[in-house]
């Protein structure tokens, strides 16, 4: 049966809360790199935001400067603790991310918890491969998800605890837990009910797609910023629209030299007389009253001037009196 040990204050130490504790006589505390609890009732554990970087062989000393790093310690009577644990990453649906099994040491006790405590590394919860890989930390890094827990485990399988994994928990303005984006992907056909962009057919540019989700995801994770599970990805696949805009300028937005500028329109002329030395967004309010007065509703969207660029540019977006694209 689990218990919640509640936080106490004793040598400036804070100890964190325990959750789903197999046994009496064994308890799990969080630690962040400066020895401060972690409470998993309140907090949770974070992906890394520093670079790789090597640690001192004695796991009790607090490394300055990594705020995501935390260890475990369990504690009880000697021949209850284990000489080793699995940490087991389970992402938010509780499919399995990735696992690490480390060795404990013998180590002082935080205030509150005892006789004996033996402890991880500084562990090291991190967003990709590259990082879970890295030879300076390989052997302290694991692979999770924001959204998901860590759960710590026995070599018998017997659990002794788990954490959530969130956003930052130190940050300018306070911890994250967790911050949550909808992404709707839209992927166009070259040609009308032609192949998708890429990929060989549909199915596999949404397992592409899907792919790229979970990238974001491992990106923006270290911002606490999760878009969902890849199988419930909002993907569609649809045909390209038709050649409804008209632009002008050509991105550097130089002034125009003088003459006329013909389009046809759903099969109808439509001409623009365009005087000398007009800027495009000029010369688009010319070209789109041309347009109304053919009978159609005719928007200039104006763009931002690139850096390279003469003045900004703008297009003419055509509808037809109902609103569908002409």
């Amino acid at each position: 049966m689990g218990r919640i040990i509640a936080p106490a204050l004793a040598s400036g130490l804070a100890l964190a809360g325990i959750l789903r504790v197999a046994s009496a006589d064994v308890r799990l505390t969080t630690l962040d790199a400066w020895g401060k609890g972690v409470d998993i009732d309140r907090s949770h554990a974070s992906i890394e935001r520093t670079p790789p970087e090597r640690t001192a062989e004695d796991p009790t000393p607090g490394v300055p400067g990594d705020p995501d790093a935390i260890r475990f310690v369990l504690s009880g009577e000697r021949n209850e603790l284990p000489a080793a644990v699995r940490v087991t990453s389970n992402g938010a649906g509780g499919a399995e991310v990735d696992r690490l099994d480390l060795k404990l040491a013998d180590s002082a006790c935080p205030a509150g918890v005892g006789p004996v405590c033996r402890v991880t590394p500084l562990l090291r919860i991190v967003s990709d491969d590259i990082d879970r890989n890295h030879p300076l930390v390989k052997e302290r890094s694991v692979r999770a998800d924001v959204g998901g827990t860590l759960d710590v485990t026995g070599p018998t399988g017997r659990a002794f605890g788990s954490v959530r994994v969130g956003g930052p928990r130190m940050t300018p303005v306070g911890p994250i837990a967790r911050l949550r984006g909808k992404l709707r992907i839209v992927i166009v056909r070259h040609r009308p009910k032609g192949a998708p962009p890429f990929g060989t057919d549909d199915e596999s540019a949404k397992a592409l797609a899907r792919r790229q989700l979970g990238l974001a995801n491992a990106l923006w994770g270290q911002c606490g910023i999760n878009f969902g599970e890849e199988n419930d990805a909002d993907i569609r696949i649809v045909d390209p629209p038709p050649n409804y805009l008209l632009a002008l300028g050509c991105d550097v937005g130089l002034p125009s030299s003088g003459g006329e500028i013909r389009v046809r329109v759903d099969g109808r002329d439509v001409r623009a007389e365009i005087k000398p030395r007009l800027p495009p967004r000029a010369a688009a309010r010319v070209v789109a009253r041309a347009i109304e007065q053919a009978g159609f509703v005719a928007r200039v969207s104006e763009n931002a001037r690139i850096e390279p660029g003469a003045d900004r540019t703008a297009d003419v977006l055509v509808r037809r009196r109902d609103g569908q694209f002409a």
